[in-house]
């Protein structure tokens, strides 16, 4: 898709994988997979090299995760993994190259940056429980004082 702005030409690129034949007990990693193809480099480049050549040639590149319901059916579920990012019309070649170095290349027998990496998400987590207690414990409060405050918490 292409969009324009300010004069420029920007592309869009998404990249969807389905992910049917998925085992179920690999499932609950997909969120650290996606954490990790982005921060592990490859053997040939190190992470930090990488993020310069995607800072110079695009606006960023983001690996998640897609669910959705089906078109035709409510009750049937796809699930997918999602590259993205955008760049300067000039700069698709390089972009598609980088999307390419990342998915293919990606360094998974770096276990001491996986380490690392899963003890950050672990910190981030630890870190965040106690602003959820207060989020949640605010929001129940508030739901006993109005009845429109359970409509807007």
């Amino acid at each position: 898709m292409s969009l324009k702005a300010n004069g420029l030409v920007l592309k869009f690129t998404i990249a969807v994988n389905s992910l049917e034949d998925l085992p179920e007990e690999l499932r609950m990693y997909l969120p650290l997979f996606t954490d990790a193809i982005l921060r592990l480099g490859t053997p040939k480049k190190s992470m930090e090299e990488l993020e310069d050549m995607i800072k110079l040639k695009t606006g960023g590149i983001k690996a998640g995760t897609h669910v959705s319901t089906n078109h035709s059916n409510l009750e049937i579920m796809e699930e997918g993994l999602v590259f993205s990012g955008y760049c300067l019309d000039k700069n698709v070649p390089d972009m598609l190259e980088l999307l390419q170095t990342i998915l293919l290349e990606t360094n998974f027998y770096a276990v001491s940056k996986l380490r690392t990496l899963i003890q950050g998400i672990a910190s981030g987590f630890v870190n965040s429980l106690a602003e959820s207690g207060h989020n949640f414990a605010r929001t129940f409060a508030a739901a006993h004082l109005t009845p429109a405050a359970v409509c807007f918490p």
